[in-house]
């Protein structure tokens, strides 16, 4: 937890001294909207949208092998998988892993804000983890 806040608050200095160079908010603003609208510059990251189907996104993974994913449900941000040094290129098999622990949370807040949240559609942490024990 120390690690986060001690993080956290260098983020925040670092921006603050940025906007004091900068002499005002107007200027700061400004210099983040000119900044670059996608982190991945390098095309380290694809773009997935879970609503065509997690099969459909493990079968992109397998064929794209990218280093990270960017996964949405619709418009609706779920999270990233992000490209970690030193480590395999994504498969299909990570994405239910993902999605059933740190990614969990966004993907059920995802799927109830596109309103497809329901009984009858409900994931659950098995139905997840079901390529996992294959």
């Amino acid at each position: 937890m120390w690690c986060k806040v001690y993080s956290g608050l260098g983020y925040y200095g670092y921006l603050r001294g940025v906007a004091e160079e900068l002499g005002s908010r107007k200027a700061l603003a400004k210099l983040l909207q000119a900044g670059p609208h996608r982190l991945d510059q390098a095309g380290l990251e694809i773009e997935i949208d879970l609503a065509e189907g997690l099969e459909e996104a493990e079968a992109r993974l397998d064929q794209e092998r990218p280093y990270g994913a960017r996964l949405w449900y619709r418009q609706h941000v779920v999270g990233r998988m992000p490209p970690r040094a030193g480590a395999e290129r994504l498969r299909g098999a990570h994405l239910r892993p993902s999605l059933a622990t740190e990614l969990a949370w966004p993907f059920m807040v995802a799927l109830a804000l596109a309103g497809t949240l329901d009984r009858g559609h409900l994931c659950t942490q098995g139905s997840l983890r079901r390529r996992e024990r294959g």
